[in-house]
C-alpha cells in the first residue's frame, strides 16, 4: 500500500459536520453538560454573528476544575466560557488532506482542528476521525512499537487531578 495515500484523502471525507457549538456568554457548566450529553471532547465557541471565536476541550475543563477556588470562582456555573476558552483557534480548509490535518494536530499538540469553507465553519476533525481513516486504510507493514510514544509519567494513584495535569505538562506528554 502506498504510504502517501493519506495525502490523497481530503479531510472532508472524515470530519464531523454536525458540530456542537456554544456562545461566548455561556457558562462552563453549561458547555460541559453540552459536551457530555453529545459525547464530544471539543466544543467550538461562536459569537453573535456565528463566527468562530474560540474552542474549549474536556481537558481544558479538567484543568480548570483544579483551579476552582484559587484562580477562578468555586463553581463552573459562575465562569463564562469566553474568559477561559482558547482564542487562538487552529483551522484549515476542507480540501486539506487527512495527512496534513494530522500533522497540524501533532505539531500543535491539539486533539482537533476546525475545518472551514470560505472562512465559515464547515466541521471538525478529531483524533477519533483520524483513527477512522487508519481503520479504513490500514498500514499493514507498520508495527505499533515502531510508532508508539515511549515517553510516559509515573504518578501516585492518590495524586490529585491537578498533580496529574501538571506532571503531563512538565514531562511534555500529550
Amino acid at each position: 500500500m502506498d504510504k502517501n495515500i493519506y495525502s490523497n484523502i481530503p479531510v472532508s471525507n472524515y470530519l464531523t459536520t454536525e458540530v456542537i457549538v456554544a456562545q461566548l456568554n455561556d457558562t462552563v457548566a453549561y458547555v460541559r453538560k453540552l459536551m457530555q450529553r453529545n459525547k464530544i471532547s471539543h466544543c467550538i465557541i461562536i459569537n453573535s454573528e456565528n463566527k468562530i471565536s474560540g474552542i474549549i476541550s474536556l481537558r481544558d475543563i479538567a484543568k480548570l476544575l483544579t483551579l476552582l477556588g484559587s484562580q477562578f470562582p468555586e463553581r463552573l456555573d459562575q465562569i463564562i466560557v469566553k474568559n477561559v476558552m482558547k482564542k487562538e483557534v487552529i483551522k484549515t480548509e476542507k480540501e486539506t488532506s487527512v495527512k496534513e490535518a494530522c500533522i497540524i494536530m501533532f505539531k500543535n499538540k491539539i486533539g482537533s482542528v476546525i475545518i472551514t469553507e470560505n472562512e465559515e465553519l464547515f466541521g471538525i476533525f478529531t483524533k477519533t476521525d483520524a483513527c477512522k481513516v487508519f481503520y479504513d486504510y490500514p498500514l499493514n507493514d507498520v508495527k505499533i512499537e515502531d510508532i508508539m510514544i515511549k515517553k510516559f509519567a509515573i504518578i501516585n494513584i492518590m495524586a490529585s487531578l491537578n498533580k496529574v495535569i501538571n506532571k503531563f505538562e512538565e514531562e511534555d506528554i500529550v
